[in-house]
């Protein structure tokens, strides 16, 4: 698994670095050395962190640590973009001590990392500010005043989120909804498990899929599944037709249809790239033992 180090970004020599991203479609697994933050400015993604799946949508910000291990993937068909900061571990400090023990208690030593969702306005503002910091020369002190100022913003604001939405910006219903489809007997089922399990009529849960995530139930279903898929290919000799009917496509032309048009490549392709070798493994160690490898179970 790879690990982004301080010194490719020249960050002990800067202490920050903010990098717009306009397009991105999937990063794989990864840890760094660096704090990071995520400002999410269109689309929806899902993150996978921990061993966990968060759901991120449009206008929020996450908060990713030095022990974090993640990676995140477009969620639904509309273009994904962001802002990503990166952040050495002596500024963070430092900003958590001026702030109080909270910032260390509720957002650096927690299982998951914290997800504040803002509004529109507010991730304009923001937005509006890191692209002035952008242009300014990281070693101006003009320049490390801004960064703090955004940091600071962007701390409070996550230590004000309802603890009960801090890792999940979704209505509970539609959060509680989102981790029961995430257990593999209900994305097999599809539809149904989602109908039954929310007890909400088809045409709500459209529409609220809509306004949050930016996609439809379907496309949340398959990319659970095609999730299920990689890591049967990774990790099995299972057939793909046994790997599309075990992740609950009922044909294998469905399953290769939807496998190419997010993975950009067939099954058995994906198989041959990412074909698990013998000993190459990683322990996460935020990560129970006893916890599957798959982030999905």
């Amino acid at each position: 698994m790879k690990k982004l180090t301080s010194e490719k970004y020249l960050l002990k020599e800067r202490g920050f670095l903010y990098v717009f991203w306009p397009m991105v479609e999937e990063v794989e697994l990864h840890t760094h050395e660096y704090f990071e933050f995520f400002f999410i400015k269109n689309g929806s993604a899902m993150h996978t962190v921990n061993g966990s799946l968060q759901i991120l949508p449009p206008n929020s910000i996450s908060l990713i640590r030095p022990s974090d291990c993640h990676r995140y993937k477009k969620l639904g068909t509309e273009p994904f973009s962001l802002y990503n900061a990166m952040i050495t571990k002596e500024i963070i400090h430092a900003l958590a001590a001026h702030l109080g023990d909270s910032v260390t208690r509720e957002l650096l030593d927690t299982p998951l990392p914290p997800v504040v969702q803002l509004s529109q306005e507010e991730m304009g503002s923001l937005i509006r500010n890191i692209n002035y910091l952008m242009t300014l020369p990281p070693d101006r002190e003009e320049a490390k005043t801004v960064n703090n100022v955004i940091l600071s913003f962007v701390l409070y604001k996550l230590l004000l989120a309802d603890s009960s939405t801090r890792y999940s910006q979704l209505p509970k219903w539609l959060n509680q909804l989102t981790r029961e489809m995430q257990e593999k007997e209900n994305f097999v089922e599809g539809l149904p498990a989602m109908l039954r399990l929310s007890d909400k009529s088809h045409e709500f849960i459209c529409r609220s899929f809509q306004k949050y995530l930016h996609c439809s139930p379907s496309e949340y279903i398959n990319q659970l599944r095609i999730k299920h898929s990689e890591f049967l290919l990774m990790n099995t000799g299972d057939s793909v037709m046994d790997v599309a009917m075990s992740c609950g496509f009922n044909s294998i032309s469905h399953f290769n249809h939807v496998f190419r048009k997010m993975m950009c490549c067939s099954p058995t392709k994906y198989r041959e790239d990412h074909k698990i070798v013998v000993g190459d493994t990683y322990t996460d160690p935020r990560v129970m033992p006893e916890r599957s490898t798959d982030p999905l179970r």
